[in-house]
């Protein structure tokens, strides 16, 4: 039973997890009842130009979906039926949106898996160009930094599965060299992190004809190579799941997705650059599922979330969910260690130290919460300030 579909048919399970922060709870809803038809693996993107968020194709195990379809904070509206031009009908497709182009990008996928390039912009256009070999269920994301496409692996038929970094960059595919690549893998997600110019990859899977591993290794693209990243806690092993990035409280976001003993997921999970944090639980939140789209609809300030499947169950509701500040990622905002900030005793703490005099407690926690040796300096003063006032450390 290969990749693809031996986790249809689990029934879905919850995440217990190490680094749970109550102060990041999502509040989720639903706010639409009608819409697309159901589906798994459909690509979500938001249109930086027209303020929206994009969906197209997927499907399930046996109708594909060649619709694209766009979110308006509101309502779903058919934008193009597909059944004149585009891609036709796939799924597991890899789909980013160029920012430089004002372009949705669309690699592979399908019923049978293939290597051709679309891009729609106020209609879809096929470019004449040779992609990478024949794949789906990879990941793809636009490098601000690098100005161009960057896709990560895939799976095609059988045991077949990749560790190739290829960019697009509107007219040529290139494969880039990298020393120390993530292992082969498919059904993985990645989200660029607009504030560290880095894309961030999650999880996957990947099998051969005796053995089956679901991954659980946060990896980073930057400066044109991968770097493995060994934080504290991470959301464990898991495939089929979401990520993008959230450009208010300057992090990626991951999920759902699914592992063999536990099934489905409904859990979120917030990556900061150096650890996991698993928000909530919160008192309301979707199905478990996997295999969804997943997309930040800037101009709502709040993820949208649609379809994807539960055991053998495929979906086609709409989720969003605001998600409040984490509060502090400085290395110890709450300088009296007293699990309460800001309080009287930390602000006295601070200005105390401030003005050239003593903690209270006589010995602060790390008053240089920064970690930069320098207190107070400006950062240290600014973090201090925007945690106050319910934001993030800088």
């Amino acid at each position: 039973m290969h990749a693809e579909t031996f986790g249809w048919f689990l029934v879905g399970g919850c995440a217990i997890a190490a680094g749970v922060s109550a102060q990041c709870v999502p509040v989720w809803s639903n706010p639409a009842s009608g819409g697309p038809t159901v589906r798994a693996y459909p690509g979500l993107v938001y249109d930086t130009a027209a303020s929206r968020v994009l969906m197209y194709g997927g499907g399930t195990s046996s109708a594909y979906r060649r619709d694209l379809w766009q979110w308006n904070g509101n309502a779903w509206s058919l934008i193009d039926s597909g059944l004149t031009s585009g891609p036709g009908a796939r799924r597991g497709h890899m789909m980013a949106w160029d920012s430089d182009r004002n372009a949705v990008v669309v690699f592979g996928g399908g019923g049978v898996l293939t290597s051709d390039t679309w891009e729609w912009a106020s209609g879809w256009a096929q470019p004449p160009t040779t992609g990478p070999t024949p794949r789906g269920f990879g990941a793809m994301v636009f490098d601000n930094a690098l100005h161009k496409c960057v896709m990560f692996g895939g799976w095609s038929n059988g045991f077949n599965y990749f560790n190739d970094t290829s960019t697009w960059d509107g007219t040529n595919w290139a494969t880039l060299p990298s020393a120390n690549p993530p292992h082969q893998r498919g059904f993985h997600s990645m989200a660029y992190d607009t504030a560290r110019d880095t894309i961030v990859l999650y999880g996957g899977l990947w099998n051969s004809s005796t053995s089956s591993n679901t991954l659980a290794d946060t990896w980073e693209w930057t400066g044109g190579q991968w770097v493995e990243r060994t934080p504290a806690h991470s959301p464990g092993p898991r495939a089929y799941h979401s990520m993008t990035y959230d450009p208010v409280g300057h992090r990626v976001l991951l999920y759902g997705g699914w592992e063999i003993s536990a099934g489905a997921y409904n859990d979120t999970w917030a990556w900061d650059g150096n650890d996991w944090t698993l928000l909530g639980p919160a008192p309301v939140v979707p199905i478990s599922r996997q295999a969804q789209g997943l997309a930040w609809d800037t101009a709502h300030n709040n993820l949208v979330m649609f379809g994807g499947v539960n055991g053998s169950t495929f979906r086609n509701d709409t989720w969003t969910a605001t998600v409040p500040n984490c509060g502090p990622t400085c290395d110890s905002i709450d300088f009296n260690n007293d699990s309460l900030f800001p309080d009287t005793a930390d602000i006295d703490d601070f200005l105390s130290v401030f003005s050239g005099g003593p903690c209270s407690t006589g010995a602060c926690n790390d008053i240089d919460f920064n970690n930069d040796t320098l207190f107070p300096d400006t950062t240290d003063i600014d973090s201090l300030l925007s945690v106050f006032s319910g934001g993030a450390c800088i």
